[in-house]
């Protein structure tokens, strides 16, 4: 029995320690409420009302941002971390960053590239317009 007991104490540090770290927050804060936890959605920075990111909402589909604002400078597609997973069959398997000169960038996620929606909108004045 006592073999046991010496286990319990690190077994519950441990769990301690990953509940602390199982939920990170971004480096930048939305500057609107999100109500969301341990998410990479939301909308950085200060977008004035006359720039065109003024007009993208969260969840928007892809192809109607690209109608509204017009097409990105550049973008890249990409398998989000959750496409790792075995058998997962969400919505967020795939991700484009949409790259705009001058105003920033919007990150989209979706099950496949066809359906995508707005999962982040990063406002930045000093965007390049090009993917790093």
């Amino acid at each position: 029995m006592s073999h046991q007991m010496k286990k319990s104490p690190i077994l519950l540090v441990l769990t301690a320690i990953f509940f602390v770290a199982g939920c990170s927050t971004p480096s930048k804060q939305p500057n609107r409420d999100v109500s969301t936890s341990c998410s990479e959605e939301g909308i950085f920075g200060k977008i004035p009302q006359r720039s065109l990111f003024a007009k993208v909402k969260l969840d928007m589909p892809m192809n109607q941002v690209y109608d509204l604002i017009g097409l990105p400078t550049d973008e890249q597609t990409y398998p989000s971390s959750k496409s790792f997973i075995p058998f997962y069959r969400g919505n967020d398997g795939v991700r484009t960053d949409a790259y705009y000169k001058g105003l920033g960038k919007i990150v989209f996620s979706g099950a496949n590239i066809h359906l995508m929606q707005v999962l982040r909108v990063e406002y930045d004045p000093s965007e390049t317009g090009h993917s790093r």
